[in-house]
């Protein structure tokens, strides 16, 4: 089975490990590379051990184009910046990516691209837990968790105000309401994405030509 025309080595790297290093960062450049976007030069001084690249932009990816977009969240990874135009920047790979690992915003943005290209690819399933599968139940929890919040804030106000304590009995039922519901949010950032069939034969293909090329 044959990957899509467009799929993307970061994808690659997201399909077995959920995770992208720096491997799958350098091999989406080479990947834009061969499409002639970039141009990429080895840099390296004799007797240096660290590999130095440098690579430049030399055709701009359309920001109209949506099955471009992975492409250009990976360049606004190593520019620095929510960027249309890429025509002509350059960067050092190495400095970048020393820079990136305290700049974690655009690796997120480029994990949640590739998860979401994987899923439309049909590599990928979303397994949410059951209950935020219900239409509107996000709205509901949201909703409890500020009820809670409003019941801690009146309990504390009105105990100051009017200075008596029985207004205090509101915090439990705030406090517990503001619990429950946060711990469904937090369910809510846990998603899931098994592979699909489809992504389970691809792995398995990926495999066996790395069993056979050895």
């Amino acid at each position: 089975m044959q990957p899509n025309k467009d799929f993307q080595p970061v994808c690659t790297g997201i399909l077995f490990s959920r995770e992208i290093d720096n491997k799958d960062l350098l091999d989406g450049l080479v990947d834009l590379s061969n499409r002639g976007f970039l141009t990429i030069s080895d840099e390296s001084n004799e007797g240096n051990q660290n590999k130095v690249v440098r690579v430049k932009v030399i055709r701009n990816i359309n920001y109209y184009e949506a099955d471009r977009n992975l492409d250009r969240i990976l360049l606004e990874l190593f520019l620095g910046g929510d960027k249309s135009v890429f025509l002509g920047k350059e960067f050092s790979f190495n400095e970048r990516i020393k820079y990136n690992r305290r700049n974690k915003k655009h690796y997120k943005k480029l994990h949640k691209e590739a998860l979401h290209q994987l899923v439309l690819r049909g590599y990928l399933n979303i397994d949410l837990p059951l209950p935020l599968n219900t239409p509107y139940f996000g709205d509901v929890i949201m909703g409890i968790f500020f009820i809670g919040l409003l019941l801690i804030v009146f309990g504390i106000g009105m105990s100051i105000l009017l200075e008596d304590t029985f207004y205090i009995i509101l915090l439990f039922p705030g406090f517990v309401l503001s619990l429950i519901s946060t711990i469904f949010i937090y369910l809510g950032t846990k998603t899931n994405y098994p592979l699909t069939q489809k992504g389970q034969e691809f792995i398995n293909e990926l495999k066996n030509k790395n069993i056979n090329s050895a």
